[in-house]
């Protein structure tokens, strides 16, 4: 007999300080078929609350066969998530919804599909917590700029003039 039952997302975590997407499906998927791409982030259950990030791709995925998959985001996606205030902020702003061509069983199956207007909200939330590290600093004397550049995008509402200090 064969398994024509399609697979489904039961769970999902983040991880914003490793950068990483744990998906828990309820049988074994084909880690070879995960396409990213097919997968969105939103910050309310239905989409037209909120503002989603369609993942771009190239997202790595660890991993064999497995009812659990993890990928880790691309550097792009995580630059958009982080400058945006409606997406995972925390657990109760971070949704997933995503099209059958997310991933399929090992006969095939693509997963069941999430609408965007029924977003699947995360289990488990862990927090950036590693500060963003100064990585180069010009300054130009003939126009009095400064240039700074991070190691992650950074809200220039939080930079603190009064604290830079040229040596």
């Amino acid at each position: 007999v064969q398994d024509t039952t399609a697979p489904v997302l039961d769970d999902v975590q983040i991880d914003l300080d490793a950068m990483t997407l744990s998906l828990t499906f309820s049988e074994t998927v084909d880690v070879s078929t995960f396409d990213a791409t097919a997968l969105q982030l939103q910050g309310t259950a239905d989409v037209a609350d909120s503002t989603p990030v369609s993942l771009t791709g190239n997202a790595s995925r660890s991993g064999d066969d497995s009812t659990v998959v993890v990928m880790s985001f691309n550097i792009a996606d995580t630059n958009t998530m982080k400058l945006l205030d409606s997406v995972a902020r925390n657990a109760s702003t971070t949704f997933v919804a995503f099209s059958s061509a997310l991933i399929d069983d090992m006969n095939g199956n693509n997963v069941i599909a999430r609408a965007s207007s029924e977003g699947l909200q995360v289990s488990d939330f862990a927090t950036d917590d590693t500060a963003p590290t100064l990585v180069t600093s010009t300054l130009n004397l003939n126009d009095g700029t400064l240039m700074i550049s991070f190691t992650e995008p950074v809200r220039i509402t939080s930079l603190a003039i009064a604290s830079v200090q040229l040596a």
